[in-house]
């Protein structure tokens, strides 16, 4: 799955988002992005934002989240025209 689209992208985030669970946003989170990364080498950075609602709402908030901004370690590799 090299080609990007977001299709395929939305794909990979489902992937992770139906997986295993996750106690904590951050970790999956951080799962979202390694497998954008693993998934599409030719993407360099990503910003992930998850929110839960309902659990924000127990608290009068409209939301509760996090929000990671990551670049890959394939990115060096990549600008040099290198597909490791």
């Amino acid at each position: 799955m090299n080609e990007y689209s977001h299709d395929t992208k939305n794909r990979a985030v489902k992937e992770v988002i139906e997986g295993p669970h996750f106690n904590l946003l951050e970790a999956l989170a951080n799962a979202t992005t390694s497998k954008i990364f693993d998934t599409f080498k030719q993407i360099t950075d990503v910003r992930v934002r998850i929110g839960k609602p309902v659990v924000a709402q127990k608290k009068n908030m409209d939301y509760v989240g996090v929000e990671i901004f990551r670049t890959s370690p394939f990115k060096r590799d990549y600008a040099k025209g290198e597909t490791t």
